[in-house]
């Protein structure tokens, strides 16, 4: 665990500036934080940030093998639950580790969806979003990098996301892997090191 701090700087009775003595990559996430909050209540608010997972911890909790039980197709049909289709499963790693793979679809709006590959620590209540592999029906704004687009697109938990203080998935990847639910949930499954019983084809049923 990492924890990023600052350094008060008093520049007159009016305020106080505070210096960045984190990685430098991380400086400008400061100056974003700093433009919505002042003085003692964004100092507070910066002791208090700290990096649960590294991004080397990331990455070896997508990769760790999570077997997925003979039964999976049938326990990941989405239902409906007011105005979307949901469903969750749970999962065992081969290093021991939790795992949950939760399942959105809007009825209204097929492309409106979200695939999540989150890690749940034992002993908690805590859900830490690893992968997240969303629709196409919103805007999505990276706030470190500034970049802006439209479609659909994978978040991934990130060390410089949690140092800023918002949601560990806030990151995100415009992709053309998938263009619908299905497709969205084999990449998933590829990517994040899932292992499926022998089946000559994936399908769950959802909305189109």
């Amino acid at each position: 665990m990492r924890f990023s701090w600052v350094r008060p700087r008093r520049l007159s009775q009016c305020g106080v500036r505070y210096e960045w003595l984190g990685p430098s990559d991380n400086a400008h996430a400061v100056v974003l934080l700093m433009s919505r909050v002042g003085g003692r209540l964004a100092a507070e608010a910066l002791e208090s940030m700290s990096v649960e997972y590294s991004d080397d911890d990331i990455q070896s909790l997508v990769e760790e093998r999570k077997p997925l039980p003979t039964d999976f197709q049938k326990r990941i049909e989405l239902r409906a639950k007011r105005g979307h289709r949901e469903r969750e499963l749970d999962v065992r790693g081969a290093g021991g580790n939790d795992f949950r793979l939760i399942l959105r679809q809007s009825m209204p709006n097929p492309i409106d969806f979200s695939i999540i590959l989150a890690y749940c620590p034992k002993g908690t209540n805590r859900v830490f979003r690893l992968r997240r592999y969303n629709g196409s029906s919103h805007e999505h704004t990276n706030r470190i990098e500034g970049t802006r687009f439209r479609g659909f697109h994978i978040h991934m938990a990130t060390e410089r996301y949690q140092e800023l203080g918002g949601d560990e998935d806030s990151y995100a990847e415009h992709t053309d892997r998938f263009s619908d639910f299905q497709r969205a949930l084999q990449c998933v499954l590829d990517d994040c090191a899932f292992e499926t019983p022998d089946h000559p084809q994936l399908y769950i049923k959802v909305q189109r």
